[in-house]
């Protein structure tokens, strides 16, 4: 996002260190999250629709991005890439501490006596 919005290089090249700190360990993290929370009879299933989906979205992604590059600019589709980047984490955010707290608050209304 800052080198699309025009940033130093120094801004810029801190940026990237922290996103690739922050995707470095996802593939593992990931996979990981899939063997622990997947039961095994659809471990492969699951693994292999995840690889299909990820295949696809290379494609896709190049293909969508090529007339969104001629048509904003490089630098534009980059700062539109990170900040749609960052409002889908925080809004993905957002709904998993809504649905823990209404967990939770099930979770303490059937404890509590009627």
């Amino acid at each position: 996002m800052p080198f699309g919005l025009g940033a130093s290089a120094a801004v810029t090249l801190a940026c990237f260190t922290l996103g690739g700190l922050i995707y470095g360990p996802f593939t593992a993290l990931s996979y990981t999250l899939f063997q622990e929370r997947t039961p095994a009879a659809w471990l492969t299933t699951v693994l292999a629709t995840r690889s299909a989906a990820l295949l696809t979205a290379g494609p896709v992604g190049t293909a969508l991005g090529g007339p969104l590059i001629a048509l904003m600019g490089p630098r534009q589709v980059l700062a539109a890439s990170g900040v749609a980047t960052v409002v889908l984490a925080a809004a993905g955010t957002a709904a998993w501490a809504w649905s823990r707290q209404r967990a939770a608050s099930r979770l303490v209304s059937a404890r509590s006596p009627e």
